[in-house]
């Protein structure tokens, strides 16, 4: 006895060669020949468009942003950085 099996996806049909149930499709090699082909679900559209920043509404509190410094400096130097700055007169570096 031959067993004609017949793939729902590509509607091929082949003679078995055995009892046992094929892997994938003799045509189309599909792994789910005996699955009917399923709806895809439609997917979200993509935009190439940079996103726009968001409406702030008038009167609406605004975030602000604080930068934190610390108070102790962690540089090795920090010391002779400070005394030199303080017998220039100094304040920062770049300041004279």
């Amino acid at each position: 006895m031959v067993i004609i099996w017949e793939c729902k996806r590509c509607e091929g049909e082949w003679a078995g060669r055995g009892g046992e149930k094929p892997l994938r499709c003799a045509r189309c090699g599909s792994p789910y020949w005996d699955r009917e082909r399923g709806v895809k679900a439609k997917a979200a559209p993509v935009s190439n468009k940079a996103e726009k920043p968001a409406k702030v509404k008038k009167g609406a509190p605004v975030p602000v942003i604080k930068e934190e410094t610390p108070e102790k400096s962690t540089h090795p130097k920090a010391a002779v950085i400070a005394a030199f700055k303080s017998a220039l007169g100094m304040t920062t570096l770049g300041e004279g």
